[in-house]
């Protein structure tokens, strides 16, 4: 585990696998948070598969010091598409930067990879989420991909990286 500039104190940064266990915990808490927000909605418009450990690039995973991880995020290729996914942190641990400290890695490492852009898909219903994709320099773009026809649920956003 390593200190990164820019990390709040306390957390230590790790690339992960998609399944390690801590990652796969997070996913879960996010899909039991966010779920019921959408209860009532029409997802059918939604032709979303869960990534494989096979499309995901990195995985990035936040501690508090030695404990296990509070929060992580994923860059995963999707179709033609290479998208930013799973941005998590854990209730507790939110409003001390770590959403947007973990979009910004995801972000240098995709420079890092030569990627002219990213996209990412949110829930209308995740005002949070959208409010930290705009201050971070994301465009909201039309649905994409499997979100291509989603107008009822999905907000997309894209970064173009080249322009910094």
């Amino acid at each position: 585990m390593t200190a990164l500039a820019g990390l709040p104190e306390g957390y230590v940064a790790r690339e992960a696998h998609w399944d390690d266990p801590d990652v796969v915990a997070l996913r879960a808490a996010m899909g039991a948070e966010v779920m019921p927000l959408y209860a009532d909605d029409d997802l059918s418009q939604q032709k979303v598969s869960p990534p494989s450990a096979d499309d995901v690039i990195v995985t990035l995973a936040l501690s508090a010091g030695d404990g296990p991880a509070v929060a992580t995020a994923s860059l995963v290729r999707v179709g033609e598409f290479t998208e930013l996914k799973r941005v998590m942190v854990l209730p507790e641990h939110r409003r001390k930067g770590l959403a947007s400290w973990l979009v910004a890695a995801i972000e240098d490492h995709a420079r890092r990879l030569g990627l002219d852009r990213i996209v990412l898909q949110t829930g209308f219903r995740q005002t949070g989420a959208i409010a930290l994709y705009e201050a971070s320099g994301w465009t909201r773009i039309p649905p994409f991909g499997p979100y291509a026809g989603d107008e009822v649920v999905s907000v997309c956003f894209a970064k173009e990286l080249r322009d910094g």
